[in-house]
């Protein structure tokens, strides 16, 4: 103890220790309960920062719903040993669901053959036109199996190429003019 305060209080009769103590006591508690006050401030503070936020995803959601977007959107998906052979695509009017499909043959290039010649190197004496891919092919007396498909074959450069193979097949006596597509049908 104070040799201090243990003078004043017995020349005066008051115990200004004590005194000092239940000051420093209530305002000790004053200062708690204050403390406390801002901890649950700062709690509610943090409540209401989490509900904006909340309040906030829900306004650009219901923005992006309010303007068509999000709705009516759907997802394909392929699953199998070989997805590439099929394409699927959904719009907006398509249901919901799973659906499978079984792929029986797939489709292959076509390949056309012309009827039997005795030479791929002789003058057909035939005359007339035909199409490919779009372009007209004229075909004179002159031509042969031979020019006839380097014709067709020179068609396949350029910017707009007919997609179109031929070659000369056969031997001694027996030759045909064989069309055949670049790439399988779709």
């Amino acid at each position: 103890m104070d040799s201090l305060a243990s003078i004043s209080g017995l020349a005066t009769g008051i115990d200004f220790r004590a005194l000092v103590d239940q000051i420093i006591e209530i305002e000790s508690e004053r200062l708690n309960y204050l403390r406390v006050q801002i901890s649950d401030d700062q709690a509610e503070k943090a409540a209401w920062q989490e509900v904006r936020a909340l309040l906030e995803a829900i306004q650009s959601t219901s923005a992006t719903l309010s303007g068509g977007e999000g709705l009516d959107v759907f997802t394909t998906e392929i699953f199998g040993l070989n997805p590439g052979i099929l394409r699927v695509t959904a719009d907006a009017d398509a249901s919901p669901g799973r659906h499978t499909v079984q792929i029986l043959q797939t489709a292959s290039r076509e390949v056309l053959g012309s009827a039997l010649q005795s030479s791929s190197v002789n003058p057909l004496g035939l005359t007339g036109t035909f199409v490919l891919g779009g372009q007209m092919i004229d075909v004179t007396a002159e031509d042969t199996l031979q020019s006839i498909a380097r014709r067709i074959n020179d068609l396949n450069f350029g910017p707009n190429p007919i997609g179109v193979t031929a070659s000369v097949i056969g031997s001694t006596g027996s030759y045909r003019l064989i069309l055949s597509a670049q790439e399988t049908g779709e």
